[in-house]
């Protein structure tokens, strides 16, 4: 895992240099903290780093990875447990829009790190699909504000880019 993660971090950095100067005043980093719940289903609190792969007119490329805690509902006890994992997680988000207001459409995958009890009900690879609506000023102040709707239910990002 951790090879995998060296290279994902090794490709978001060549790829400042590669696809382009002329984007250089452009904020391409950026750190957010993420909420996300569909009630007792499951949830997720996470610290992200986003960084700007491509960047076009109306169309811009993202690669995320995220570091937090999920919850996922464990139905195989008469209590229905909500156990916590430490979970990472990778993305490849789509901002369509212009200036500052994005149509966001992000996919990846989350690994969690299940304990033995629950590892026969809760596997540890999980699939992520949001989509939702990002404010983004990629010139100014960097502020970054997201909403969506995903596989961890309704969720709220702020963060800023630099």
């Amino acid at each position: 895992m951790r090879k995998q993660i060296f290279v994902l971090l090794i490709v978001s950095f060549i790829s400042y240099t590669s696809l382009g100067k002329d984007n250089e005043n452009k904020k391409r980093n950026l750190i957010k903290g993420s909420v996300a719940t569909s009630g007792i289903l499951n949830g997720m609190i996470s610290v992200d780093y986003e960084r700007n792969l491509l960047f076009k007119d109306y169309f811009k490329l993202n690669i995320e990875g995220t570091y937090g805690k999920y919850y996922q509902i464990h139905t195989k006890e008469a209590f229905q447990s909500n156990p916590t994992f430490n979970s990472i997680t990778s993305c490849i988000n789509l901002l369509i829009g212009k200036k500052s207001h994005f149509l966001e459409i992000s996919t990846g995958v989350r690994y969690s790190i299940i304990k033995v009890d629950y590892y026969d009900d809760i596997k540890p690879l999980f699939p992520v699909l949001n989509i939702g609506y990002r404010f983004q000023n990629y010139y100014k102040t960097g502020l970054i504000f997201r909403t969506f709707f995903g596989t961890t239910g309704l969720g709220l990002s702020v963060g800023i880019a630099f």
